[in-house]
């Protein structure tokens, strides 16, 4: 038996984990402070996300075939163009650099989300298909970012509720 209360965040105004703060629970009008939990209560944390991994920041990682040695991350900028007619549109340019894996540092708090995405990227590299045929991986670094700091509520299990599933 327990009560379930609910808080909203919104996530796309973090940046550190000092930005969480306090969420304000919304039926029982109560605070949980991050920084002053009770971590002899057993609190769990369930997050329902919706859209978060779809909006939040992303990366792109690729592989050319038979170059896999080199990694390479695509910085994508938004800009404009104009068209024959002379109308301006919004378009997106891509350019890759080569990135050296075991240097690759994403998160700004947090070095072992960057060797959990670095050990994955590795891993990527060493699979025979990527190696002969190429390949791309998209790292939501947003969304790992946000569970990185969400669990900082947590005393006891964090259990995330995505919004996406394989459905065939």
């Amino acid at each position: 038996k327990g009560v379930l209360d609910v808080a909203v965040l919104d996530v796309s105004l973090l940046t550190c984990p000092e930005d969480v703060g306090k969420l304000e629970l919304l039926y029982s009008k109560s605070c949980i402070d991050s920084l002053k939990l009770d971590h002899t209560k057993s609190v769990p944390i369930v997050c329902v996300c919706n859209y978060v991994f779809d909006s939040l920041q992303q990366e792109v990682f690729s592989i050319n075939k038979d170059s896999s040695k080199h990694l390479l991350r695509a910085k994508c900028r938004i800009g404009f163009s104009t068209t024959a007619n002379s109308d301006k549109v919004m378009k997106l340019f891509w350019k890759y650099e080569n990135v050296v894996v075991d240097r690759l540092k994403l998160f700004k708090h947090s070095e072992s989300l960057d060797l959990a995405v670095r050990n994955i990227l590795k891993c990527y590299m060493r699979d025979k298909r990527i190696q002969k045929e190429g390949g791309c991986i998209l790292v939501p670094i947003g969304g790992l970012h946000i569970m990185y700091l969400v669990q900082k509520y947590a005393t006891a299990s964090l259990i995330l509720i995505g919004d996406k599933g394989f459905n065939s």
